[in-house]
């Protein structure tokens, strides 16, 4: 009886949905982002490692990696991928950090976990 419990555990799991999205709390005009069109979303295990990977690098395009992986349509789909990164991180900062802001507080980071992982 015991295996059947633990593979429906597992199944229960894995057939969960893998990535909880906020809407998108102001809009973001500029670029068309709405709190009706758009979200944040939590990153996976793989977004964050890739996230880490690029911040590691001491990458200039980290920021952008990170909007590629928790900005998303209504539904919670990413909006990007991250060959999209370079043209992002040529798009207006102020609008960026905006955003990587509202994504930091989703994911449950802080500028100060940030400044201490690229001072490593």
């Amino acid at each position: 009886m015991e295996r059947f419990e633990s593979v429906s555990l597992r199944e229960s799991i894995l057939s969960t949905s893998n990535a909880p999205y906020v809407p998108l709390p102001f809009d973001v005009v500029e670029w068309n982002l709405t709190k009706d069109n758009a979200s944040i979303r939590t990153m996976s295990g793989i977004d964050r490692y890739v996230w880490e990977q690029e911040r590691e690098k001491d990458s200039p395009i980290a920021y952008a990696v990170f909007l590629t992986l928790i900005l998303g349509d209504e539904h919670g789909n990413k909006l990007f991928s991250v060959n999209d990164a370079e043209k992002l991180a040529n798009k207006d900062w102020r609008i960026i950090d905006r955003l990587i802001t509202e994504g930091f507080k989703q994911n449950e980071l802080t500028k100060k976990d940030d400044i201490e992982q690229s001072k490593k």
